[in-house]
């Protein structure tokens, strides 16, 4: 069983465990915030069943930002998809890491129905996690990026390299 990953503000989860046991179906209305859409489409990213490229796929997505800093993500498994007949589009990815990219896939002809639908079946799954990645780690996953040749430095933002030192 494959995962699917998203950025997300770890805030809007915070109290996931009482929103299970006391609304069922249901999820706070902020999470939609964590789902922006996009000309009808939905970003997210594969990671395998053993959670191996999961650092490597952490990396490629922190290195976008604008600095270094901590990242909240949501890893649930990919069968939500297949369970709610979801149509998936392979594209590439956006990020300077060339093999990570491949692992990128939109939600395409996305409605507010299945949106909604969507974000309650993550919400509610007992194999959705929500992790906090800290910053000294994705500082350290930068730079073995930089040094297994995964992306070059200088294709880094400036404030990036600037956080990495020398």
């Amino acid at each position: 069983m494959a995962f699917v990953l998203r950025i997300i503000n770890r805030s809007h989860w915070e109290e996931i465990d009482k929103w299970r046991k006391d609304a069922a179906n249901d999820a706070p209305a902020d999470i939609f915030l964590d789902f922006k859409s996009e000309s009808n489409k939905l970003s997210f990213w594969y990671v395998d069943s053993e959670l191996k490229h999961l650092p490597r796929l952490i990396t490629a997505l922190a290195i976008k930002r604008d600095r270094i800093d901590k990242m909240d993500i949501v890893l649930f498994s990919e069968e939500l998809f297949r369970n709610l007949n979801v149509q998936l589009e392979k594209t590439p990815g956006d990020t300077p890491d060339q093999t990570a990219n491949l692992w990128h896939v939109d939600v395409s002809r996305l409605t507010v129905s299945l949106l909604a639908n969507l974000i309650i079946a993550i919400f509610m799954s007992p194999t959705t996690d929500v992790k906090r990645i800290d910053k000294p780690d994705i500082k350290t996953g930068i730079q073995q990026g930089i040094r297994h040749n995964f992306f070059a430095r200088d294709q880094l933002n400036p404030k990036i390299q600037e956080g990495l030192g020398d």
